[in-house]
């Protein structure tokens, strides 16, 4: 297969020849970059070379299940929302505990009776 580098909306493809290729906004945002690229080379495969319908078949259904497949893209940004999310929650309840706990006396009964027994000595 020949070697894709991306610049912009062109893509260098093989040597020395340049060959413009519109890559469309959407697809460029759901696709990884080795699936554009992919994608890409099947193009000019197609496109530029005369290939006979038995070939195009051929190419096709090796690189469909590239093509098609979830680039897992969406699980990873998932997977990141989920953190980012538990994170937060870990950190609200923490500060939340924090304050609740600046505000708590742990005084027992008998340390109570002794600070508010007005001088009586009951026991």
């Amino acid at each position: 297969m020949y070697s894709v580098r991306v610049v912009g909306r062109f893509q260098r493809v093989g040597g020395d020849e340049w060959k413009h290729v519109y890559c469309e906004r959407l697809r460029f945002l759901k696709m990884s970059k080795t699936r554009l690229e992919q994608r890409t080379q099947l193009a000019f495969l197609l496109h530029r070379h005369r290939l006979s319908d038995s070939q195009v078949r051929k190419i096709k259904a090796s690189m469909a299940s590239l093509l098609t497949r979830n680039s897992g893209g969406a699980t990873m940004v998932g997977q990141l929302l989920r953190r980012l999310r538990s994170t937060w929650r870990k950190r609200a309840t923490t500060a939340r505990s924090r304050r609740a706990a600046a505000a708590r006396f742990g005084y027992d009964l008998q340390s109570y009776s002794r600070n508010f027994d007005d001088g009586n000595i009951a026991y």
